[in-house]
């Protein structure tokens, strides 16, 4: 699949892609999906339902790939994608299947990091939501004022706490 996206995306572009934008998850997951054809309509699924893909650099690819509606064993048809991909994506999408540091993980584990990038999401959501909380409630002009917003803070650092733990998702250089 590699040479084949290359050399079709070598055709197409006088650029390199940012491929340093992309995370190490969604690299793993993308050559999973392209290269595993029973694990690809789940995973696809999967992402799409919990939305995670949304703000990705390569979320184009995943949401190309999802629309395709390909079946569980069915071979994905590389030409196909390529060409309902923008030539920027092209360019994305070997610069990512060509990298020997992106690890082909099994089904489980891929499944093992939505569902962390699921937690993950929700955390930064009821975070977004504690601040906006504290934004609205303004200055404290009363101790028991004082003592909600101190209490708003401490979730805000609980969750920030948890989204920095030790988690799944592989970080680049690891």
């Amino acid at each position: 699949v590699g040479r084949e996206l290359t050399a079709a995306a070598a055709e197409r572009r006088s650029w390199s892609a940012p491929v340093a934008n992309v995370s190490q998850c969604e690299k793993e997951l993308l050559r999973l999906v392209l290269e595993n054809p029973e694990a690809r309509p789940g995973l696809l699924r999967a992402l799409a339902e919990a939305d995670l893909c949304a703000e990705w650099t390569s979320g184009p690819i995943f949401a190309t790939l999802g629309k395709m509606d390909l079946a569980a064993g069915e071979a994905l048809d590389t030409k196909a994608l390529l060409d309902r991909l923008e030539p920027a994506q092209r360019a994305l999408l070997a610069g990512i299947v060509n990298q020997e540091t992106v690890e082909l993980l099994s089904p489980e584990k891929a499944h093992g990091y939505i569902e962390e990038l699921r937690r993950f999401q929700q955390l930064r959501r009821r975070r977004e939501e504690k601040r906006r909380e504290m934004a609205a409630s303004g200055a404290a002009s009363t101790p028991a004022q004082a003592l909600a917003l101190a209490r708003i803070a401490f979730e805000i650092k609980e969750i920030d706490a948890q989204l920095n733990a030790p988690h799944l998702l592989p970080r680049e250089g690891s």
